[in-house]
This record gives C-alpha cells, structure tokens and sequence, in this order.
C-alpha cells in the first residue's frame, strides 16, 4: 500500500488492526463499507469462494481525493488447497506473491515445479477457474484486479485452451498428458500423437473421431466426471460401415480399443483385432493385425484380405498392386496414405477390358488364363475352357456375358453378381447362346458347380436335331467337352462327317440322311467336315447354301 501522511496513516494502521470504518486527513474523506475484511478465514470450497467475492465487491464504495492514495478493499488468496480473504494492497505484479504483508497468492503461484503452482491448486478445484474469472474478468484479460492471465496463455481462449492442460503448442493431444507425462506407455498418451500427425500408412485422425471435444472447458463430458477421459468412438473412421457394421468400444481397464473400422472390422477384415491403446510403437497397426490374413510370412501376405479359402471374399491374387495401384507399390508398401484406412475400397475403374486384367487374363484378354489365384492350367476350376470360348477356333467368340454378368464397377454389395459370394463366379446365362430356342428344343441351361459341369445348353447339343443330354466338363481336358459328335444327335460314328451328323429320320430326328455335309452348309465346312468359318458355326442359325435362317 502506497504510503500516506496524516489520517491515510492512520487508516492504514486501522486497517492492519483489522478495524474497517472511516477516516478523515487533510480534506481527504473516506468511506468505506466492507463486508468482510482483514481476518483470515479459510472458506470451505469455490462456491463460498466465489459469495464471499461478489459480496465484498457489492459492498464496497471507495472514494479518495489524492490520486496517489490506494486503498485495498480486500484481497483473495489460495494457500494450499483453502481460499483465504484479507485486505492488502493491489499490486501490478500479481498473481506473483508479495513480499512482505498478506500475499494474494502463496509464492510458488507461478512457478511450474512448486507444489503451490496454480495449475495444481486448479486441477485439486476440479478444473474450475471461475474464481480466477471474479478478479481477473470473464476472459481473463485483467479485471479488477488488472493482471491479465492471457500474459502467458497467449492462445485465442486464454487458460482455457486445450494445450493448457495437454499437448503443446503444436498439438492439443499428449505428449504431454494433464500429469505432464510423455512416454507412449501412460494411459494418457499412448498413440495419440501416431493417430493425430498421421503416419506413412494412414491419413491423420481428428479428436472427434474418438472423444467428444468440448466447446469450452466446463462443457458436459469434459471435466465433470473422474479420469480417465471418455472414449464414445462416435466417429466414422471407428464406425465406417462396409458389409459390416462396426459396434467399436474401448475399454479403460485393459487400455484397448475393439470392432473397429479402423482396425479392422470391415469386409474381409479381422474384426476380432483388438488394439492396446498404450502399447509399443508400431504393435497397433503392423501389416496382418487389420487385413484377414495374420499368419504370414511377409508384408505382401500379412496385409493380404481374407479370400474365399478363408472364409472371405476376396480373391486370392497377392499382387495388391494390380487392383490397388494408387494405394500401393508392388511390394504392398503404401505410397499413399490418404487413400488407406479411408471408409473406401480404391480401386482402379473398369472401363475396358485390360482392366478386367488385373484380376483375371491378361491385359489382352480379359478370361483366364490367368485366374485369381493366378493359374494358367486347364484343370483348374477358374481357368477350364475359358480360353476355348473366348478364342474358339471352330465357333463364333462366346462373349463374357453369354455365360456371367459383366460389372460396369466393383461391388460388394452383392447386387450384380460380382465378387459377392464365397463360392466359384456365378453362371447366368443372361445372353441367349446358351438358351436359344430352336424347332422343338428350349433350352434350360445349368451349371453343377459340384460337377464343374454345363447341361441342357443350345451351344454343346439342346438343338434341333441335336444331343440335348450332353453335359460338358468345364474343366476337362482340351478337345473333350466339344469334340465332333458331341453336340450333334449321331455321335455313334467313328469319323467326323457321320459323327458330326445331326438326328436323321432314321434316327428319330426330321434332318435328312444325307451326310454329306457341304453339299449344304458349304459356307461352314469343307468336303471333310472341318470348320471353315467358325461365324456359321454355333450361331443360332442354319446357314446353309449361302442362306441363313432360325431352325
């Protein structure tokens, strides 16, 4: 308190005696109200705290003559864990201690190591600064007491900014955690700075992915309930819906997360991965420990999806590159992160048929070989007589939609008939090579995915005059399944011209028994019964003497 001659002298005096009342001193009149003054009290919690603040305010009325003259009215101080009241001078140097006389705030206020440092007599306060906010304003910004906190919280919100407590600032998130730890194994660092600065493998994530971010400190779900801090997982990069539902949770005893789209719980992935919050660098997001394959021996394996032998869908290719080229190189080593772990299958887009490449066939050739576990030989199931069809020799080109629906896109959604089942490709027969009705013959084409067989097809015998009870072995050896006299009714012959002879009369067919084949269909065969224009063959139609018509 500035020094004072006369009755300011007196006042002063009466007022370390602890006496409140009025004074007169060289024409300078005082009066002073005060409600409670100069007494130490400890006050019971920050709801006294702050009555007994807003009281004294109310009942003061300080008039001086003399400029020089200042007069304190009262004073609040924290003193360990208590709130103490008293009347001192204001001094410009709060909230440091002073020295000398009853102090405002005990004299490790502003030093970080001391354990009367502001910041733990506010945490013991259960984060509550409105009592600072009764001298020093609403914002902090001085008030009566003309010390502003935002000196040193120089962030837009003042103290009440999130690095004040946590992160830094550079990141509101740990390290440093509100105990001020920063090693990954304290609950309240753990992964967050590898989830919020992103990493070579993944984009970066958001608090509200995880936590509900407060719009002040006093919002609800904040600081109004014990450590350690609410995880809802309310997000998307938790909860992203594929052909599963993701239901994440995150368990404070063991420090896990579970079911989540990000770890995960999503087509084809390993939903039952469960993800130690705290644990070493790297053990969270390893290549395997996402994808459905877990047990192998390298990073191309590891990452590898789960595929129909396991259970999944996927198709059993490893060259990830091939369908993901935007998102990997050909080692699986992610070259883009924001296209991993992102709510979406990226993919190249099929538009042409060297796109179907990179499943199946070739880059020429859109059927098998190669098929998706890259097979060439005949024998297996998704190479068989593909290539026979779709480069015949004694027919027309069987197109890809004769016998399968052609997708325009991926999808997993399971409406077009593409990649959404567990078992071999789906037959549809859309077209009508298959079922194309001739005289006394409608096709109801069938495909025995036990047998790997075809039965009851226009193209291998249900015609007229034909052999409607061949069934063909799709992955049989070559020349079998549409060997001369296989389709056509009179396969007994030991030659091709009579075996390749439709039912005659005497046969119980209505076809002549004239086997003499290019006497008619001489746009088709030559004299020996070979295939001289596989376009007249299989047709759908009777081409014969330059004509062609239905039969």
């Amino acid at each position: 308190m500035p020094t004072t001659t006369g009755s300011g002298s007196r006042i002063r005096k009466h007022m370390r005696r602890g006496s409140c009342g009025a004074s007169k001193a060289n024409g300078m009149r005082m009066r002073e109200r005060i409600a409670t003054c100069a007494t130490p009290t400890r006050m019971r919690g920050p709801a006294e705290f702050r009555e007994r603040t807003s009281a004294a305010i109310a009942t003061t009325d300080m008039r001086t003559r003399t400029a020089s003259t200042t007069i304190a009215l009262f004073s609040l101080a924290f003193a360990g864990a208590g709130v103490w009241t008293g009347c001192t001078d204001l001094r410009t140097d709060l909230p440091a201690a002073t020295t000398g006389g009853p102090k405002v705030h005990p004299d490790g206020w502003v030093t970080p190591a001391s354990s009367e440092f502001h910041g733990n007599v506010i945490r013991a306060n259960g984060w509550d600064m409105s009592s600072c906010q009764s001298c020093h304003s609403a914002k902090f910004t001085g008030g009566t007491s003309g010390v502003s906190c935002t000196t040193c919280h120089t962030e837009p919100t003042g103290p009440e900014n999130c690095i004040t407590c946590h992160g830094s600032s550079t990141s509101p998130a740990p390290p440093k955690d509100i105990d001020g730890n920063t090693a990954r194994s304290a609950r309240g660092v753990g992964a967050h700075q590898v989830h919020l600065a992103g990493t070579s493998t993944s984009r970066q994530v958001t608090c509200t992915e995880c936590h509900n971010v407060p719009g002040r400190v006093t919002t609800a779900g904040h600081v109004d309930s014990a450590l350690p801090a609410e995880v809802p997982l309310n997000g998307m990069f938790a909860r992203w819906p594929t052909t599963v539902t993701p239901s994440p949770t995150y368990n404070p005893t063991s420090l896990t997360c579970s079911g989540t789209y990000c770890h995960g719980n999503f087509t084809n992935g390993n939903p039952a991965n469960d993800v130690v919050w705290n644990g070493a660098a790297g053990t969270g997001a390893a290549c395997g420990s996402c994808h459905g394959t877990t047990s192998g021996t390298n990073n191309v394996l590891k990452a590898f999806p789960k595929t129909s032998a396991n259970g999944g869908t996927h198709p059993n290719n490893t060259n990830c590159d091939w369908c993901h080229s935007a998102t990997v190189d050909n080692a699986a080593k992610i070259i883009n992160a924001t296209k991993h772990v992102d709510g979406t299958i990226d993919l190249f887009r099929i538009t042409t048929q060297a796109d179907c490449g990179h499943c199946h066939g070739s880059a020429t050739n859109a059927a098998p070989p190669r098929d998706l576990s890259k097979n060439t030989a005949v024998t297996f199931r998704g190479v068989g007589a593909h290539q026979s069809h779709v480069a015949a020799l004694t027919a027309q080109t069987v197109r890809c939609t004769e016998c399968h629906k052609v997708p325009t896109t991926l999808d997993y959604a399971g409406t077009d008939g593409h990649m959404d089942a567990t078992a071999g490709a789906e037959f549809m027969w859309n077209d009508t090579l298959a079922s194309r009705a001739t005289i006394g013959a409608t096709p109801v084409p069938a495909y025995d995915s036990s047998a790997v067989t075809c039965s009851n097809t226009y193209c291998h015998g249900a015609f007229t005059n034909g052999n409607p009870t061949n069934v063909v072995t799709w992955n049989g050896a070559a020349g079998t399944g549409a060997a001369c006299g296989t389709c056509h009714g009179d396969p007994n012959q030991t030659t091709n011209p009579l075996k390749a002879m439709p039912k005659n009369t005497s046969n119980g067919g209505t076809h002549t028994t004239n086997a003499n084949c290019v006497a008619c269909h001489n746009q088709t065969v030559d004299v020996d019964g070979n295939i001289i224009n596989p376009a007249n063959h299989i047709n759908g139609k009777a081409n014969y003497w330059g004509l062609s018509e239905d039969f």
